[in-house]
């Protein structure tokens, strides 16, 4: 069966998504981190850019990450309010019982 690892020029070995120069690796925050990113989004839901290249160098991350965060925590609010409503947006169609042939033409 064919390894699913390669070799680079020096000779070390790099797996699947490592040998790709677009793959990224999901980054995993410590507690302390996101302990102080929820409590400045408590405070401001849309950082500006200086607020957030201040946090990216207080928690040795990149402001790119501190805006991806940002986007994501916005998102999950949101599905999160969402999932909340007790009403359906849209009313259930009635069921096939509910209606006669003849109220049909």
């Amino acid at each position: 069966m064919p390894s699913t690892s390669s070799s680079n020029q020096s000779g070390e070995r790099e797996s699947g998504a490592e040998k790709d120069e677009g793959a990224t690796r999901r980054m995993q925050l410590s507690q302390d981190q996101r302990a102080v990113l929820e409590a400045v989004y408590a405070m401001e839901k849309l950082p500006d850019s200086r607020l957030r290249e201040r946090l990216a160098t207080y928690l040795s991350l990149s402001a790119r990450q501190i805006q991806v965060w940002f986007q994501n925590r916005r998102q999950r609010e949101q599905r999160h309010r969402l999932g909340n409503l007790t009403a359906p947006s849209h009313p259930p169609p009635p069921s096939s019982a509910s209606v006669s042939p003849a109220r049909m033409h």
